[in-house]
């Protein structure tokens, strides 16, 4: 009896595992200028650590094929659930109960954690503008976050 408890014990923990997985959350949309070159798109923990607040900065740099020339913007999103805990220093990200440190403070700066992840998609949609039905093309960026 006492080993039928513990394996269905650890069968709910690893279900519990499975359910909670991974949480992507869209952190910033922005239109294809198709003016420029492709971007390399990153995302970056920032922090004010005397408010206790953390947010995510979105770097596009366009390089021109010339590697003395390239220029680059930034986007400060803020992530709700995102903030930064001044008694541990770290950023963590809370949703629905369950807290995940995205990143250390050091010495020298943020250290990411492999906890809360970026990624970019380029998708496609196509748009009534009143006019046209035209296609446009998006970048997202989101925080893939382990819980």
């Amino acid at each position: 009896m006492k080993t039928l408890f513990v394996l269905l014990a650890f069968l709910m923990l690893g279900l519990n595992q499975v359910m909670a997985g991974d949480k992507s959350i869209l952190v910033l949309e922005a239109k294809k200028d198709l003016t420029e070159t492709t971007p390399t798109i990153s995302g970056h923990f920032n922090i004010n650590k005397d408010l206790g607040r953390a947010w995510v900065t979105v770097a596009f740099a366009y390089y021109t094929g010339d590697s003395t020339k390239y220029h680059s913007t930034f986007s400060s999103v803020l992530v709700e659930g995102l903030s930064y805990d001044t008694q541990t220093q770290r950023v963590v990200f809370n949703r629905d109960g369950v807290e995940t440190v995205c990143a250390d403070k050091k010495w020298y700066g943020l250290k990411a954690t492999k906890r809360c992840a970026f990624n970019v998609k380029e998708i496609t949609r196509r748009i009534d503008n009143g006019f046209y039905i035209v296609s446009e093309t998006f970048y997202q960026v989101f925080m893939n976050v382990q819980q």
